[in-house]
This record gives structure tokens, C-alpha cells and sequence, in this order.
């Protein structure tokens, strides 16, 4: 049993985690219903707040999931074979988002002399709108078999007349025979990972390095010097939240390391892991984004913003 302590800790943690991206998600909605138009970094924040809250509420579910036991029932219960569900696909939804908002960026900045590079970056919106829906088609149709999660046949042993374990096991990735678990588990840690990993990391030195470009070549224009900034201020949002996606996985992957020798320690460190991801992304898109900056100080009732340069703005 985890002791109170740690419980009260991860409280804090979602309830953090939660009511900051509602805020931003709410101030994100009254802007897009307010001005009846949107834009597609809008929608990228609405796909990752709302990813978000769901995966901070659901991080929250699997730890009362393994604190009062529900997966030593005879049969797994469909509460926890849901709360996996909306764990997986939320998180597979979230770092999507923001692999998609490393795209739009980086189309949106660098310019490479390549026929097919300079239509996608024409119609770049268009293209980054399909690609969410399709990732939140995608992450809800592939994360579908967890409804199919059972326990492995050999912690099944029950007593004549009792619902519960014999011996309590831990939660290990295993379907029912129609799906091959192996092969399954790889995709999907696929689409976790190495794909999204490999976009962001691709994206961001485009952009580090057309900033270096940018910056030696207006040194001697004075003038050019707030677009550099408003360059500056996209670039570090865009390497800051390819940092704490890196650091979510590797603390992710220490976990699925010691799952086997404490699955106790495991979880304690997974959760507040994936509760401070969520927390750290939408600190990030409050802090460099316009409208959500604008109304945070405003409600902070902190000195007014300073209003963003035009580059900023054709950038959004």
C-alpha cells in the first residue's frame, strides 16, 4: 500500500497539472468563439490541453487502480482495462500534438528550395489540421485492444469461492489470443517514442540552425532584430518542450526497467513523471503563447505585456 504522503503528493501534482491546462484550454475555446475564426496553433494547444487533463486524470485512476487493488479481481475489471485505455491514448495524443506543432513550425520558418517543401509550406495549415485529426482517429483506434487486456493466465488462480487472487499480480501487458501481444506492444511503444522522437529531433535543429543563419546575417540591421527575437522565442519553446518530452521517456524508461525488481517504486515514479509532463507543457505554452500570456498576466494582474512583433503574428 502506498503510504498517505505519497498520495497527497500526487494530488497536488494532478491538481496542478489539471487546472492549468483547463485554464489554457478555456482561454484557447473564448478566443476561437470569441473571434469565430481559428488558427492552427490554436488547435494543436486544444489537442494538447485537453490530451492532457484526461492523462493527468487517468495517471491519477491508475494509481487508486493499483492502491485498492482492482486488478486482483478474478476478472480485470473494465474500469482498469478504461483507465489504461485513456492513459496510452492521451499520452500517444500528446506528444503527437506537440510533434505537430514542431512541424508547423519549422515549415513555417526555414526555407528550403525543394518544389514539394515549398507547397506543403503554402498550404502547411491545411496539412497540420488533417494530421491532428488523423492522430486523434489514429491514437483512439490504436490503443482499442486494451479493452481486450487480461491478466496473464498464470496469475488467474483463484480460490473456490473468492473473487480475488490468489497471488496479487502485477499489470502486464497481455490480450486475449486474437491479438499477438509482442507484437502489438512494439508498435505501439513505436508511435510512443522512436517516430515522434525522431520528427522533433529532426525539426528542432532546422530550426536551431535557421536561427544561427538568421542571426549572422542581420547582425548588421538593426532593424531586423525583433524578428530575430520573435524567432528566439519560438525556438526556445520548441527545444524546451523536446526536453521534457525527452525526459518523460527516459524516466519512463527506468521505470519499465525496475517494473520487474519493485513494480511498487515503478508506479511512484511513473506518475508524478507523466503528472509533471503535463504540468510542464502547459506552463510552456502559457508563457510563449500571445493570447495565453496576455490573459494570465491579466489575471495575475501583472504589468501588461508588451504587444507581439508581425512576425510572431504570421508565425501563428
Amino acid at each position: 500500500m502506498l503510504y498517505m504522503t505519497h498520495i497527497l503528493y500526487f494530488e497536488v501534482l494532478v491538481l496542478l497539472g489539471v487546472a492549468w491546462n483547463i485554464w489554457n484550454l478555456g482561454v484557447v475555446s473564448h478566443q476561437l468563439c470569441k473571434s469565430k475564426t481559428y488558427q492552427t496553433v490554436d488547435l494543436i494547444i486544444l489537442c494538447i490541453s485537453s490530451s492532457n487533463i484526461l492523462l493527468d486524470i487517468s495517471a491519477f485512476g491508475y494509481l487508486f487502480t493499483i492502491e485498492f487493488e482492482l486488478h486482483c479481481l478474478k476478472e480485470l475489471h473494465t474500469v482498469v482495462r478504461t483507465i489504461l485505455y485513456v492513459f496510452f491514448s492521451t499520452t500517444c495524443l500528446s506528444f503527437w500534438s506537440i510533434t505537430w506543432l514542431c512541424v508547423f513550425y519549422c515549415v513555417k520558418i526555414v526555407n528550403i528550395p525543394m518544389a514539394f517543401f515549398i507547397i506543403v509550406k503554402r498550404n502547411i495549415s491545411g496539412v497540420i489540421n488533417a494530421a491532428l485529426i488523423l492522430s486523434v482517429l489514429g491514437c483512439l483506434i490504436m490503443y482499442a485492444p486494451f479493452f481486450f487486456f487480461e491478466l496473464p493466465s498464470h496469475a488467474k488462480n483463484t480460490t473456490a469461492n473468492s473473487t480475488l487472487n490468489i497471488d496479487c499480480p502485477d499489470l502486464k501487458v497481455n490480450f486475449s489470443s486474437p491479438i499477438d501481444t509482442d507484437a502489438y506492444l512494439y508498435i505501439f511503444l513505436c508511435f510512443l517514442c522512436p517516430i515522434p522522437l525522431a520528427i522533433m529531433l529532426t525539426t528542432s535543429i532546422q530550426l536551431v540552425s535557421h536561427l544561427w543563419k538568421h542571426t549572422r546575417s542581420m547582425k548588421k540591421n538593426e532593424n531586423k532584430f525583433q524578428s530575430r527575437d520573435s524567432y528566439l522565442l519560438i525556438v526556445r519553446m520548441i527545444l524546451s518542450l523536446v526536453f521534457v518530452y525527452l525526459m518523460t521517456i527516459c524516466i519512463a524508461f527506468i521505470c519499465f526497467l525496475i517494473q520487474k525488481q519493485s513494480s511498487q517504486l515503478a508506479n511512484q515514479i511513473l506518475i508524478p513523471n507523466m503528472s509533471f509532463f503535463c504540468i510542464a507543457t502547459g506552463i510552456l505554452l502559457t508563457t510563449t503563447n500571445k493570447n495565453l500570456k496576455e490573459k494570465f498576466t491579466t489575471v495575475c494582474c501583472c504589468k501588461k505585456p508588451q504587444t507581439e512583433t508581425r512576425v510572431s503574428e504570421r508565425l501563428t
